[in-house]
C-alpha cells in the first residue's frame, strides 16, 4: 500500500491488514496522534518521508513590549521527568515550540520571557514568544508519539519501521517518538530528531539498527526488557530540554535490561552520559562503539551485573562533572561480574573508575549491590588528567583487600601523572598502585610530570 502526503496516513495504517507494507511517499505528514501498526506490518519511507507531530502557529498578535501571542488547538501532554538542579521544572512540559526548526527555551511565566524563549498559557491554549515572529516558521509539538503500541501488545508484535524521519513530537520523558512497546520490532534506517523526550525507545526484543537519534530533548535511545540489539546508530547532541543527567538524559540509557547488545554505535556530544546501563541490568555487552565528548561518563554500568565492555574507543568524556572518580571514560558503580577489556580510553576527565556507595540490594536476586568479580584488563588508558582506579564512601574497606576479586591487569598507561592512580581511597604513584597487586606486568610510559 502506498500513501501520499495529502492522504490520511493513520487511516491507511488502520485499513491495512496484518503483515502489510505501508509505503510513505516523499514529503511531510503532519499527524495529531501516533500511528498504531498491526502485527507484522512494515511502515517504510520512500525517499524523504517525514512524520511531524507539531502544529503550525499562526495569527500572532502583539501583547506589549516585545511579546507576541498565538492560539492553538489540541491537548497538552502530561508533565514528566526531573530537570537539572536549579533550573525549575520547565523540562517536564512536553509541548515544545520551534522557530525555523530549532527549539526555543521554555520559561514558566510571561514575565520571564526573553530572547529565544516561549511560554504557554495552558488554560487559554496560547503560546507567547519573545520577538516579532513575522518571517519565521513557528510550531508547537502536540502529538505524543509518531509510532507506538500498547505495552506488550501481541497484536502489534513484529513491526518494522524503516526509512522515516520522525520529528517534533511531544514525547514524555523516557518515551520515544518511535516507541516499540510490543515485542519483535525492527527500527532501521530512521532519523528521530527534535522530539521532547527520547528519539527511540523499546521494551525488549527489538532491533535498533543504523538509525540517527539526534538532537532530542532528553535522550537519543532508551528502554528496558530482554534481547534488544542496538547496532550501528548515531546518537548525538541530545538533552536540549534540560533534563537532569543524573536522573536520565544524554545519549542512551537502559534500565532493568537483560541480554542487551550495543555494538558499533557512534555516541557523541550528548549532555549526559554516552551509554548507560542501570537498575539491575544483566548480560549487557558494549563493544566496538565510538564514544566521544559526552558531558558525563562515556560508558556507565550502574548497579548492574554480568557486563562486558570491550573494544570501544572512548575519548573526551566526563568534563561536565568529574569530582572524585566521576566523569570517567568507563565508570562502574556498585556492579559485579563485569569485564572491561581492550578498550582505548583517552583524554577523558577520568579514565576507568570504580565507585562503591550504599546502593541497597538487587531487586532481581536480592543480593547486595557491591563491587566484586571485576576484571579491568588489556586496556590502553591515555590519562591526560584525572585518575584510574577505585574508591568507596560506604565505609567498606574490604573491596581493597589483596584477595579482592577486583583486578587491574596488563593495562597500558600513557601520559600518566604521579597521582593518576586511586586505590584505598587515596592517590598513588605507579609503584604504590602495583604494590596493591594492580598491573604488576602493566605498561607505564609517557609520564606527564
Amino acid at each position: 500500500m502506498r500513501v501520499k502526503p495529502t492522504e490520511d496516513v493513520a487511516a491507511a495504517v488502520e485499513r491495512a491488514p496484518v503483515n502489510a507494507t505501508i509505503c510513505l511517499a516523499s514529503g511531510e505528514y503532519r499527524i495529531t496522534g501516533p500511528l498504531l501498526p498491526k502485527a507484522g506490518q512494515t511502515i517504510a519511507g520512500l525517499g524523504h518521508a517525514t512524520l511531524n507531530g507539531a502544529q503550525p502557529l499562526t495569527g500572532f498578535s502583539a501583547v506589549g513590549g516585545k511579546v507576541w501571542a498565538a492560539s492553538f488547538t489540541g491537548e497538552l501532554g502530561p508533565r514528566s521527568g526531573e530537570c537539572k538542579s536549579g533550573t525549575g521544572n520547565a523540562c517536564q512540559f512536553p509541548n515544545a515550540v520551534f522557530r525555523d526548526g530549532q527549539p526555543l527555551r521554555r520559561v514558566t511565566s510571561q514575565g520571564a520571557l526573553e530572547e529565544d524563549t516561549f511560554w504557554v498559557d495552558a488554560p487559554k491554549h496560547e503560546v507567547y514568544v519573545y520577538g516579532n515572529p513575522a518571517g519565521h516558521n513557528l510550531e508547537i509539538a502536540l502529538a505524543p508519539a509518531a509510532i507506538t503500541a500498547e505495552p506488550g501488545a501481541q497484536a502489534a508484535a513484529g513491526v518494522t519501521v524503516r526509512g522515516l524521519t520522525v520529528k517534533m513530537f511531544a514525547t514524555p520523558a523516557q518515551h520515544g517518538a518511535i516507541d516499540a512497546r510490543a515485542p519483535g520490532w525492527t527500527i532501521v534506517g530512521d532519523r528521530a530528531e527534535l522530539n521532547h523526550g527520547a528519539g527511540i525507545t523499546s521494551e525488549g526484543e527489538a532491533t535498533i539498527e543504523h538509525d540517527q537519534a539526534v538532537d532530542n530533548g532528553q535522550e537519543g535511545i532508551g528502554g528496558s526488557g530482554n534481547d534488544t540489539v542496538v547496532v550501528g546508530n548515531l546518537i548525538a547532541e541530545n538533552n536540549w530540554a534540560g533534563f537532569s543527567a543524573e536522573w536520565e538524559a544524554g545519549g542512551a540509557k537502559w534500565g532493568d535490561a537483560s541480554d542487551l547488545l550495543v555494538r558499533g554505535n557512534t555516541v557523541r556530544d550528548n549532555e549526559g552520559p554516552g551509554l548507560w546501563s542501570d537498575v539491575d541490568s544483566t548480560g549487557v555487552t558494549y563493544e566496538d562503539n565510538t564514544v566521544t565528548d559526552n558531558e558525563l561518563a562515556g560508558i556507565m554500568y550502574e548497579i548492574s551485573e554480568q557486563g562486558t565492555i570491550s573494544h570501544n574507543t572512548i575519548r573526551g568524556n566526563g568534563f561536565g562533572f568529574h569530582v572524585w572518580l566521576w566523569g570517567a571514560g568507563i565508570l562502574l558503580a556498585a556492579s559485579h561480574n563485569v569485564v572491561v577489556s581492550e578498550n582505548t580510553v583517552a583524554n577523558n576527565a577520568n579514565a576507568i573508575t570504580l565507585v562503591q556507595q550504599e546502593r541497597g540490594a538487587s531487586e532481581r536476586n536480592g543480593l547486595p549491590r557491591v563491587l566484586h568479580n571485576i576484571a579491568v584488563e588489556h586496556n590502553i588508558e591515555a590519562m591526560g588528567e584525572g585518575a584510574t582506579g577505585m574508591a568507596q564512601d560506604d565505609g567498606d574497606e574490604a573491596i581493597f583487600e589483596a584477595a579482592s576479586t577486583i583486578t587491574f591487569t596488563d593495562n597500558t598507561y600513557v601520559h600518566y601523572t604521579p597521582d593518576s592512580f586511586f586505590w584505598d581511597n587515596r592517590e598513588l604513584e605507579p609503584a604504590e598502585w602495583q604494590a596493591f597487586g594492580n598491573d604488576v606486568e602493566g605498561v607505564f610510559k609517557g609520564k606527564s610530570r
